[in-house]
């Protein structure tokens, strides 16, 4: 009943949506060329913050809120950007443990064993806050060889809020998307499965997602604001990460 009860509470929050030179900085170091392209420093494992955003080519079922999102951004779209992923980092620490994520009532919305794994916390699905990082909407775990790894903080815009832009406050830096083929189970709100080889199968229906932001906490290609990575580029840079002590179970 409580796995049902939360499943519900999720299905709010994915109701379909139309879519949609050299300086110093209190955040660390920025380094820009005289074509215009940024390193920013950051925290993260994943490492600095490209600009521009490293894409690679949208993968089935992705649509980018913003596609055409090209503006340089500015000195402060550049400070906010460093400083939301350094946050993100510092409070996404407790949830290196899997049991601890678990225990502030983090549970699976994607089926569990898979390489890669998604939990949410219901509660802060359809709050008010969006893009803080004391309510991170759902943590990712990859599955490798030495146990569940946290991969990824990720926010969502709340289910009240469909049809809105999301707040970008690195500018360009900070881009959100969409997953358009996702099916979910009627009776739980779980993903379980994909339209890629067809439609959702009996108990299950296809919904768009609320725009979603990773922060990346390892080191995948693009950097830490990148807009999706592979399972298999996700799993590979898990496993070059140290796993927590002790270390965890299979999410």
């Amino acid at each position: 009943m409580r796995r049902r009860a939360v499943g519900h509470r999720f299905v709010a929050a994915v109701a379909a949506l139309a879519v949609s030179g050299v300086m110093l900085t209190a955040c660390g170091q920025s380094t820009t060329t005289n074509s215009g392209n940024l390193s920013l420093a950051t925290d993260s494992p994943a490492g600095p913050i490209m600009w521009p955003t490293p894409m690679e080519p949208m993968g089935t079922g992705m649509q980018m809120v913003t596609p055409t999102c090209t503006t340089q951004p500015t000195a402060a779209q550049q400070h906010a950007a460093v400083t939301f992923v350094n946050s993100t980092v510092a409070a996404a620490q407790r949830y290196q443990s899997l049991g601890a994520a678990k225990a502030d009532g983090y549970v699976p919305i994607t089926p569990t064993g898979l390489a890669v794994v998604h939990y949410i916390r219901a509660a802060y699905v359809n709050d008010s806050h969006t893009l803080d990082p004391g309510t991170i909407e759902s943590l990712v775990y990859a599955n490798t060889s030495h146990g569940a790894v946290l991969v990824a903080a990720m926010y969502t815009l709340a289910g009240n809020q469909v049809g809105q832009m999301p707040p970008m406050p690195g500018g360009c830096l900070t881009q959100w998307h969409a997953h358009t083929n996702l099916c979910f189970s009627d009776a739980t709100a779980e993903v379980v499965g994909s339209t890629r080889r067809g439609p959702c199968r009996p108990g299950s229906t296809n919904r768009v997602t609320q725009p979603m932001i990773h922060v990346w906490l390892v080191p995948v290609p693009g950097g830490p604001l990148t807009v999706d990575d592979s399972d298999t580029q996700v799993v590979r840079a898990a496993e070059q990460v140290s796993p927590p002590v002790p270390r965890n179970t299979m999410a």
